[in-house]
Parts: C-alpha cells; sequence; structure tokens
C-alpha cells in the first residue's frame, strides 16, 4: 500500500507571526486556511515540494501545549489500512470526510503521540 508523509502539525501561540516567519525563512507557500467546525483553533496550511506544515492556533484564551502535536500519513486507500490496522488490533478511529482530503482517521503510536490517516 502506497503511503507518504503528508504533513505535521504545529501549535503555535500566534498564527500570523508563525505563518510569517515559515514563509520569510523556509519559503513555504500558504495553501489554505480556515477555522476548525468546532470553531477551537484557527488553522494554516503550508506547503514546500515534499511537505506541509499545518499550523494551529487555539482561539481561546487559554495557552495549549505548543509545539507539535501530530504526524499524518497519506495512504491510497484509506478504507484497506483501516481494517488492516483493525485486524492488527490496532487502536483507530473510523474514516470520517475531512476538510483537507477526501477522509481520515486518527490513532496513536505506543507513546501516545497522535497520527493522523489522509485519504
Amino acid at each position: 500500500m502506497f503511503m507518504e508523509v503528508h504533513h505535521v502539525g504545529i501549535i503555535v501561540r500566534d498564527l500570523n507571526k508563525s505563518i510569517k516567519f515559515y514563509k520569510e525563512n523556509f519559503e513555504l507557500e500558504e495553501i489554505n486556511r480556515f477555522i476548525t467546525g468546532d470553531k477551537t483553533k484557527e488553522v494554516a496550511f503550508l506547503k514546500s515540494k515534499n511537505i506541509q506544515v499545518e499550523l494551529m492556533q487555539f482561539l481561546d484564551s487559554e495557552n495549549k501545549n505548543l509545539g507539535p502535536d501530530h504526524l499524518a500519513f497519506k495512504v491510497d486507500d484509506l478504507d484497506k489500512k483501516y481494517n488492516e490496522l483493525k485486524s492488527m488490533d490496532v487502536e483507530v478511529s473510523e474514516p470520517t470526510p475531512a476538510k483537507i482530503c477526501k477522509k481520515k482517521a486518527k490513532m496513536k503510536d505506543p507513546d501516545g503521540n497522535i497520527i493522523q490517516l489522509l485519504e
């Protein structure tokens, strides 16, 4: 099954400042920006040739943990990958529609790090 790293998600304090930093210092291009459906975060996707960076700023006044949040892999058939993981007793969420791709699922690695699977 084809799989590649799609993006890395990073929680930031100031989305505009972070976008400017990544654009100026790493020549990333902003390709998408939105507020999540639950209205808790503003999200921006920046892209280089080989990978995307997802910057997320929480909209409430509390500072959340800043820094890396998740790693996302792109798969060619999410339903097949989901069934494969379930058959190996891996805990993974059911695929659901998503804004940035056709559908996505979430799971955790053995240390509790969040992994997204995107189709």
